[in-house]
């Protein structure tokens, strides 16, 4: 079923990370989206599956679209030994427990790299999109939480209320 950008104000899609590239389908859904100028979003699914990789899924998009797609959250662990992802906004990490609730947990050391890395791309692409913000980034470094928040077009988006931007309920 093709996104409808007029009936929504967010096109998102959902991506499983066993699909070997952008499909032809992605493309069009995408220059619909830009047609219609609608904030986008890609969820990457199937991350615990057998051959699942978020990182070649994340830069085919980032190859077929924009190197501004920034992930929001990224996996912690691969395949069956996926167990949860890290909230690059807010800086915490997340484990699925048994019983399908979240638990939370301390950022993976080895992956600390990859999610400071990743934060500081996504605060230069925010301090990019306003004035006020990039001089508060030039002067400070970085920028605070509550600037990236309100920042993102999900946040502005009219169906701001019933997204967030963690990966779980609050």
């Amino acid at each position: 079923m093709p996104v409808r950008p007029c009936a929504s104000p967010i096109a998102r899609w959902s991506w499983s990370t066993r699909v070997k590239g952008v499909e032809v389908q992605t493309e069009k859904t995408w220059a619909y989206a830009n047609e219609f100028i609608v904030p986008r979003m890609m969820v990457i699914t199937k991350l615990d599956k057998e051959h699942a990789d978020f990182g070649t899924a994340l830069e085919s998009a980032q190859n077929s679209f924009s190197r501004a797609i920034i992930p929001f959250t990224l996996p912690i662990g691969r395949e069956k030994d996926f167990r949860g992802v890290v909230d690059v906004v807010h800086l915490k990490a997340y484990e699925l427990a048994p019983t399908a609730k979240r638990k939370r947990s301390r950022l993976p050391a080895e992956d600390r790299e990859l999610v400071d890395k990743t934060r500081e791309r996504l605060i230069e692409l925010v301090a990019e999109s306003d004035d006020a913000l990039m001089e508060k980034y030039f002067e400070q470094g970085t920028l605070e939480e509550a600037d990236i928040i309100c920042q993102t077009s999900i946040k502005r988006s009219p169906t701001a209320s019933s997204v967030r931007s963690s990966p779980f309920p609050a």
